[in-house]
């Protein structure tokens, strides 16, 4: 899955890239149970459209920074799955690898401090 998550307020962008791609769902998630704002997240679950639409996007339009090592991983991933390689005890070891590597930076630099970020006002 391709997914994109902001903060409720972003939402409106959200819906500009859905409408950009054709594809996809926008979803409203609720955080009040963590005593965070409410956030959106744009998600493409198809494959068909994930290697149609998404990756040749951002083949053509290269991300930067973390971002675009992430999107390296994401694309090994799909690969992985889309010959069905995940049905194998190998396949899913090879996932389980490009998971740990996907978002390293930013689990390694989370704090409370950043977490309190996201939350809403009066919120823990």
């Amino acid at each position: 899955m391709f997914e994109i998550e902001m903060v409720i307020e972003d939402k409106p962008l959200l819906a500009r890239i859905k409408e950009y791609f054709r594809c996809g769902r926008i979803y409203d998630l609720n955080y009040e149970r963590y005593g965070w704002r409410p956030h959106v997240k744009y998600a493409v679950k198809s494959q068909k459209e994930i290697e149609e639409r998404i990756i040749p996007f951002f083949r053509k339009y290269s991300l930067v920074g973390k971002k675009r090592k992430d999107f390296a991983y994401f694309c090994k991933a799909f690969e992985i799955i889309k010959e069905r390689k995940h049905l194998t005890k190998e396949g899913i070891a090879k996932l389980y690898r490009i998971r740990s590597k996907m978002n390293l930076r930013s689990r390694l630099e989370w704090s409370s401090a950043r977490v309190r970020e996201n939350r809403a006002p009066g919120g823990d």
